[in-house]
């Protein structure tokens, strides 16, 4: 049975047969700014910042298309299968922090669909040892698989760069005093209509942790499907205004952390052009 305290139908990428070297026609390429380089695709530019930065709401459909979308990049350049469906909204990242209470609504806080519904996730651990070799772009850790970076080769950086840029603004503007009171009234409303714990400090973190002991504890499939609809429920109740609250005082400081990495937020968004990504 899924838990869901953690962390696509239509065609996005080119085709698998399509040629692996980014750079192998210049057709696929946008048309050089005044400076030479490419121009950034406005939407593909949108979508990196919804993964880099991530907001409670419907952009983190998009973050999500993009992270699978990227996977299945990164696949075809180590010669493994891509995601079937880049659309799929089964593998959720935090929504205790970052709800699409839009989505929830819709699916639930878990989807219970067949688990390759989406297409089967890529084995990089099965990449053919020659394409492990070299080269290996800088940043790349030892054990990881440098073809991942052929056509994405500034992710690395992006990736552990930025996350821990935006996990310490996320977590500074959960302890703000702005937030104290509607903390406060979302823990009181997912207690009171769910029966289990949730606390002042970490409403819906703690809140969702209790769901899944309590999930993990029933006897049989239907009755795990029909409490998670009913907690799924509760959850969209009450997380509004907490959402909402929170969203707000991200908003002009992802403004900030955009400024202050554009470059490499430009890089990756070429790099995905280049690759074939189509928003």
């Amino acid at each position: 049975m899924a838990t869901f305290t953690a962390g696509c139908a239509s065609t996005i990428l080119t085709s698998a047969s399509a040629p692996e070297s980014a750079g192998s026609s210049t057709s696929e390429l946008p048309s050089p700014s005044s400076d030479g380089s490419p121009v950034v695709d406005p939407q593909i530019m949108s979508d990196v910042i919804d993964l880099a930065f991530f907001l409670p709401g419907p952009s983190m459909r998009r973050a999500m298309r993009l992270q699978r979308a990227k996977v299945s990049i990164e696949a075809r350049d180590c010669g493994l299968a891509p995601y079937k469906d880049l659309d799929y909204t089964g593998d959720r990242y935090d929504q205790a922090m970052f709800p699409d209470l839009e989505l929830i609504a819709e699916n639930n806080l878990v989807e219970t669909e067949e688990e390759d519904a989406g297409g089967k996730e890529p084995d990089f651990g099965s990449v053919d040892p020659k394409r492990t070799a070299s080269p290996r772009p800088d940043g790349v850790l030892i054990g990881d698989v440098p073809c991942r970076y052929k056509s994405l080769p500034s992710w690395r950086k992006a990736s552990s760069d930025l996350s821990s840029i935006w996990t310490d603004v996320a977590l500074e503007v959960l302890s703000s005093p702005q937030m104290q009171g509607v903390k406060r009234a979302t823990a009181k409303c997912l207690r009171e209509n769910s029966g289990l714990k949730a606390s002042d400090d970490d409403p819906t973190g703690s809140w969702m942790r209790s769901v899944d002991y309590y999930l993990s504890g029933l006897g049989t499939d239907a009755q795990w499907q029909r409490d998670e609809t009913r907690l799924s429920k509760v959850f969209v109740q009450c997380a509004g205004d907490f959402a909402t609250q929170f969203k707000g005082l991200l908003e002009p400081r992802r403004v900030q952390a955009v400024e202050r990495n554009r470059e490499l937020l430009e890089q990756f968004a070429r790099e995905l052009s280049a690759a074939g990504y189509v928003p």
